[in-house]
């Protein structure tokens, strides 16, 4: 069916591309099985087949909290508490308008379980080790520094919690967070509640132009020395060249294949002396490598296998998502 497009069509059309087909290829079939199958399909995917909506509730971890438990009054309650050990002297009022603010908007997105489970998280790991202070426009939550999630205080430094969440939201928050020891911060994770709770998010590694190069070389017999010279001083020479032909005057730039054996002249005579390696990079350049474990991303929810696919590496279970995959455009089905 070489020729033939892969979209939806209609019973018309789906007879006609078989005329087509059948008449180009001069081959016979049964015509009324063919026009029975369109017409039998089409009365599958209409009147057969029901209609089904995905459960989208976002399922944040029920298994660190008691049963019955109101997230926003808990969160009321545990914020309150430490506003009120704190002096804030004469600006009182204004931190205290700043919490009703908070709490309001919080328990408007109903994201009252997603502080209380991260302040579980730096519970358990502040026991443990050193943790990042605070990062990105989180760091402007009133609410996640009384509750220990981070130790700068956002009013003090003139932050504006605007730029961390807002009314109707269409998004989950975002406290990034740093950690001395990410890796062992996971295992403490999964011992402490469960492998069926908790699991990493997968990290893909793709082929990349300098171990392209030296896996193909090798595969051809050409002598390591010859190679690792040359792979040594692509970038050294590409990148200069690239950043300026895009006007970058600062910060990092990987400069891709083409580039590459536009401004190097050490990959530009390799490639010409073996031909053939170049034609190899062009389809596998990208492709990816192989499966690892991400630094630091983690799922938590409860009975996770019983909400999405988990896949086995190594014995342990870990998430088929990447971070940056097109996996996030599902987030906006919550709001719909």
């Amino acid at each position: 069916m070489s020729g033939y497009e892969l979209y939806p069509k209609n019973g018309e059309q789906m007879w006609e591309d078989y005329k087509r087909y059948s008449d180009l290829n001069k081959i016979s079939f049964d015509d009324d099985l063919i026009l029975k199958s369109i017409e039998e399909s089409h009365d599958i995917a209409f009147h057969q087949i029901s209609d089904f909506k995905p459960e989208t509730s976002i399922k944040l971890p029920n298994f660190l909290f008691p049963p019955g438990l109101d997230p926003d009054l808990e969160l009321e309650k545990i914020t309150r508490e430490a506003f009120n050990k704190k002096d804030f002297g004469d600006k009182y009022k204004l931190y205290k308008e700043r919490l009703e603010k908070e709490l309001s908007v919080i328990k408007e997105n109903n994201f009252s379980k997603y502080f209380l489970t991260t302040k579980e998280i730096i519970k358990l790991a502040s026991s443990k080790m050193l943790y990042g202070s605070a990062r990105g426009s989180g760091a402007a939550s009133l609410v996640a520094y009384l509750l220990n999630i981070i130790q700068i205080d956002p009013i003090k430094f003139d932050l504006m919690f605007e730029r961390f969440m807002r009314l109707k939201q269409n998004s989950m928050p975002d406290q990034d967070l740093d950690f001395s020891r990410a890796d062992e911060l996971k295992d403490i994770l999964i011992s402490e509640w469960g492998q069926d709770n908790v699991v990493p998010i997968s990290n893909f590694n793709t082929l990349q132009l300098k171990s392209l190069i030296k896996d193909i070389s090798k595969f051809y017999d050409i002598p390591f020395i010859e190679v690792n010279s040359i792979t040594t001083q692509i970038f050294e020479e590409a990148v200069p060249l690239a950043k300026a032909k895009h006007n970058i005057i600062a910060g990092a730039y990987v400069p891709d294949f083409n580039e590459c054996c536009e401004f190097s002249p050490s990959l530009q005579n390799f490639l010409k002396k073996y031909p053939q390696i170049s034609e190899h990079i062009k389809i596998l350049q990208g492709q990816i490598r192989s499966l690892s474990i991400h630094a630091g991303g983690m799922i938590l929810s409860d009975n996770i296998s019983n909400n999405m696919p988990l896949i086995s590496s190594g014995k342990k279970l870990q998430s088929p998502w990447a971070e940056g995959q097109t996996a996030r455009n599902l987030e906006p089905m919550r709001f719909y």
